[in-house]
């Protein structure tokens, strides 16, 4: 039975059900389509607003247990597509997870590319997965019809937001749509020492670009570097790279040409090998990424979050925990609003309070405490957190497993381990945020909204400590 309520009422009851998160709204939506074929329209179109595809391998016949479902559900969807093709303009987002590029003899490929091309209204797509497999759509030595349906896709579509994972693709087949390009593993279409083919003079005014990784931020420059021009740089006003001591011209270079940064992102991240006599851990850039930020975006950045990894090598402390990013340059931030810090170290279980040496943490609230630096910041968070592992429960592949013995030995040592955690996160409290210092910063500034966390993990226990009793 049909219920009796307006139509435009229940319309917006299908609205309201399409506003809670996707998982918990889909079984209601379906239901909706089922109790009143009037509202199947209606719901479809929030149904299929975002997607999920994987490709079918070849060995389609036997995929492993764990896809088997995945592939399933990508063959329903791409029959459903072409069976009712109204349903492909109603997809906006679309996640297409590239186990293996589709060989150009598979007989469901038509089919799934029939489907791509009836999907023209996506406004954003995350492609590929990340694995490190050689995800390559350029122009090269393998040419496929896949390949080539992928880049005509993407070069007609309207995309706003594209996600690459894992993948190589030609700057030039960009959509002039495009406002967000998010990288990891990826790169844009460089091959040997020139750029790959697509139509020339398109140009794309990104506003948010990810570079997740060095691997996605260097081939972003070399790109950069090979004079590419398909993409405007200067109009970014959301920007995230890895900064590496070993190549700061590659990043100096992207942080040059951003003329209105407002929100930026700034990961570091080293490990030091125990056995590298040269390595001291964190000791900081020559000079501060901040120092090659365009000028003019010196009084645009509102937002600064700088996130630091690192290790914890024996017997030497943290020398710059801030990595000499939070300096003198910080204070040309005129516009700046909110400045987080996430610092996330790793050490063995056994270190010792002297690996925080509380001289260099003070750098960052005696900048702060000059007279008219920041005029309008308002809100600073720091959270540092420690790792702490036992390398005897990390197993090489060659080494037999613990007996039951060990383990049991282990767990007893375990206990004597979390008294020396708990010891070490109040430790790490006070020199991470010298109390003097910070309550000094407050008095001047008491209009400043202050978090600083500190954390200790072992195993999977947490020990946290909030500075809240600042206030």
């Amino acid at each position: 039975m049909e219920p009796n309520l307006p139509r435009e009422l229940i319309e917006l009851i299908v609205e309201h059900l399409a506003s809670d998160r996707r998982e918990d709204c889909i079984q209601a939506l379906l239901a909706c389509s089922l109790a009143d074929s009037g509202l199947r329209v209606t719901c479809q179109r929030h149904i299929f607003t975002e997607a999920q595809m994987r490709t079918i391998p070849f060995q389609k016949r036997n995929p492993p247990s764990d896809n088997a479902s995945c592939y399933r559900k990508t063959a329903l969807f791409v029959k459903a597509l072409v069976g009712n093709p109204p349903l492909a303009s109603y997809v906006r987002r679309l996640d297409y997870e590239v186990i293996i590029i589709p060989d150009t003899n598979d007989e469901d490929l038509a089919e799934t590319l029939s489907a791509m091309k009836m999907m023209t209204q996506v406004v954003d797509l995350r492609l590929g997965n990340g694995h490190g497999w050689d995800g390559n759509i350029g122009e090269g030595q393998h040419p496929s019809r896949w390949k080539e349906a992928m880049r005509d896709f993407i070069r007609g579509s309207g995309l706003k937001y594209l996600s690459l994972r894992g993948i190589t693709f030609p700057p030039n087949y960009l959509p002039t749509s495009l406002r967000t390009l998010d990288l990891e593993g990826s790169s844009l279409g460089f091959e040997g020492d020139r750029l790959k083919g697509g139509p020339r003079h398109r140009q794309i005014e990104l506003e948010t670009l990810w570079c997740n990784d060095i691997e996605s931020l260097l081939y972003f420059d070399i790109y950069l570097e090979e004079g590419g021009q398909a993409i405007r740089l200067s109009k970014i006003k959301n920007l995230s790279l890895w900064a590496h001591w070993h190549v700061p011209e590659r990043w100096a270079r992207l942080l040059n040409q951003t003329e209105s940064i407002q929100y930026l992102r700034i990961t570091v991240h080293r490990r030091v090998d125990d056995s590298r006599a040269e390595g001291v851990p964190l000791e900081g850039f020559v000079q501060s990424p901040l120092e090659h930020v365009h000028q003019a975006s010196y009084s645009t950045i509102t937002h600064l979050k700088l996130d630091i990894h690192g290790s914890l090598v024996p017997d030497k402390p943290i020398i710059r925990p801030y990595t000499g990013v939070l300096n003198e340059g910080l204070t040309r931030l005129d516009a700046l609003e909110r400045l987080e810090v996430d610092m996330v170290l790793e050490g063995r279980y056994d270190l010792e309070p002297m690996h925080f040496n509380p001289g260099e943490w003070r750098s960052l609230p005696l900048v702060l405490q000059k007279y008219g630096v920041l005029p309008k910041l308002g809100w600073l968070s720091v959270r540092v957190e420690t790792k702490l592992f036992d390398p005897r429960l990390r197993c090489h592949p060659e080494e037999p497993p613990l007996t039951d013995e060990e383990i049991a030995e282990i767990e007893l040592e375990f206990l004597k381990k979390e008294a020396h955690a708990e010891m070490l996160v109040e430790v790490m409290a006070e020199r991470t945020y010298p109390r003097a210092d910070f309550q000094l910063l407050l008095d001047l500034r008491p209009e400043l909204d202050l978090s600083f966390v500190t954390a200790v993990t072992l195993g999977n226990r947490v020990w946290h400590r909030i500075a809240s009793e600042l206030r």
